[in-house]
């Protein structure tokens, strides 16, 4: 009998951090363009019990599994007023994932496809040194969620998520710079459980704005089981189906190449989890942006 693996594949896991709400919105026709390239490749896996193993490591008759992706996304915020930014985001995804089974046999599951698209409205509550902002958004299921022979790119599922951000600049007179943390609510369509989200992160810039760092703390916390997958059920394809739990920590440099265009840089680590990959993503991007006091993490 082919063994069922239908648990693994969490693209959610690694949308850009730029899509979790901000504590600062756009002044009036600003915006904000970024367009990024980012890979993974790992052979790890936070397993459905939370132990950080070798990929698949709950099929036993699986070995030397490897999942690889790489993404273009795309990243576009738009001023409507002083006190409300308008957010969109689309991706295009090439991923595989491969393993040996029963020692010999090599299989190997490649798909590529344009990924969910996501849309946002934000709201300022307050908009000056001290922050505060409300943001919903709406996730449509565009991505393919794969099959017998092709891996997923998307759950499948529409998602809601409203959340609530506050945001402080510290006055240190020279370094531009924001702390925000923001929690919230996702609502998941479809069996899936909902989720709480969270985003903690710091940003500055230094020797006169010539750099600047990020980094960010963020996650998922799934209000419902994340079950072990049933490894004697036939084989069902490589589709996302159950809850995950995740938390990431994500380093980033800023480096301004003209006064409103940026080059952005990150590593992004999965630090632990149930049922998401293990693993490094790096990516690189650039930013275009109106305003060159706009906030600096998007």
């Amino acid at each position: 009998m082919k063994t069922a693996l239908c648990a693994l594949i969490f693209a959610a896991c690694f949308l850009p951090l730029r899509l979790c709400a901000q504590a600062w919105t756009l002044p009036e026709g600003g915006y904000e363009i970024n367009l990024d390239l980012s890979r993974i490749d790992t052979k790890q896996e936070f397993n459905a019990m939370g132990m950080h193993e070798s990929l698949y490591s709950l099929y036993p008759s699986f070995t030397q599994g490897e999942y690889v992706s790489t993404k273009v996304s795309l990243y576009a915020a738009y001023g409507v007023s002083d006190n409300f930014t308008l957010i969109g985001a689309a991706s295009y995804i090439n991923s595989v994932s491969t393993y040996i089974s029963n020692d010999t046999n090599f299989n190997q599951f490649p798909n590529s496809g344009f990924g969910d698209i996501y849309l946002a409205g934000r709201l300022a509550i307050l908009n000056g040194p001290v922050a505060l902002a409300a943001q919903a958004g709406w996730k449509l299921p565009v991505a393919d969620t794969g099959g017998p022979v092709a891996v997923a790119l998307g759950d499948g599922q529409m998602d809601f998520d409203a959340s609530v951000a506050a945001g402080y600049q510290i006055p240190i007179p020279g370094v531009p710079n924001h702390i925000q943390s923001k929690w919230g609510f996702l609502f998941r369509g479809g069996s899936f459980a909902d989720a709480i989200i969270y985003k903690e992160s710091l940003d500055a810039m230094l020797f006169q704005s010539a750099i600047g760092f990020r980094a960010v703390f963020d996650g998922q916390i799934a209000q419902g089981p994340v079950p072990i997958p049933d490894t004697t059920l036939p084989n069902t394809g490589f589709g996302i189906r159950t809850n995950i739990t995740f938390s990431r920590l994500a380093l980033g440099l800023i480096i301004p190449i003209r006064k409103k265009t940026d080059i952005n840089i990150d590593w992004t680590t999965v630090t632990n989890g149930r049922g998401v990959f293990a693993g490094n993503t790096f990516s690189i991007g650039i930013a275009f942006h109106r305003e060159q006091d706009s906030p600096l993490a998007p």
